[in-house]
């Protein structure tokens, strides 16, 4: 159901606009989670937002290659900021990789 939404709300940008425009989908975490998971994602990356408030998780399908940004708030609410297909997975970098 999640998918469908924010597939809904992404087709209804025009090619010139960039995907931020377009207002994140959000709802409690709980069901965020879930949802992602009827789709066979699963949490691949976590890290603090910059400012501190706010969790941003990068969910995927391995399978699949579909993936999902979102950012999960301590009020136990969590957005959708921007999804997509083509998720591959790599070695972590070691060193500088420039």
């Amino acid at each position: 159901m999640i998918k469908s939404i924010s597939t809904a709300a992404v087709l209804g940008l025009t090619a010139c606009q960039p995907a931020m425009a377009q207002a994140p989908i959000c709802g409690p975490t709980l069901e965020m989670w879930d949802g992602l998971g009827e789709y066979g994602e699963t949490r691949q990356s976590i890290a603090i937002h910059s400012e501190g408030d706010a969790v941003v998780e990068t969910w995927a399908n391995v399978d699949t290659g579909s993936w999902t940004v979102i950012l999960t708030s301590p009020t136990g609410a969590s957005c959708i900021v921007l999804h997509g297909q083509g998720w591959a997975s790599t070695a972590p970098v070691v060193g500088d990789p420039a």
